[in-house]
């Protein structure tokens, strides 16, 4: 694995790093995505977690030993 140059890191352009990221966003998906549609999918996140609750809390304590919580 390569070594990292923390310095060089420190200084990095994010601008210059996220303009790519931002152009391909925008090209597959025909620009950023709306408010609305951003809270209707975490209303179907919520829902996704609260239908599987027992089966994520399992598999966390089985994958990590973490502990269940109410």
């Amino acid at each position: 694995m390569p070594m990292i140059d923390k310095e060089a890191t420190e200084v990095m352009d994010l601008d210059g790093l996220l303009k790519p990221c931002r152009a391909m966003v925008q090209q597959t998906q025909g620009g950023p995505r709306s408010l609305a549609w951003r809270r209707e999918q975490l209303l179907i996140m919520k829902q996704m977690l609260e239908e599987n609750k027992d089966e994520l809390c399992d598999a966390l304590h089985k994958d990590m030993g973490k502990s269940r919580v109410s």
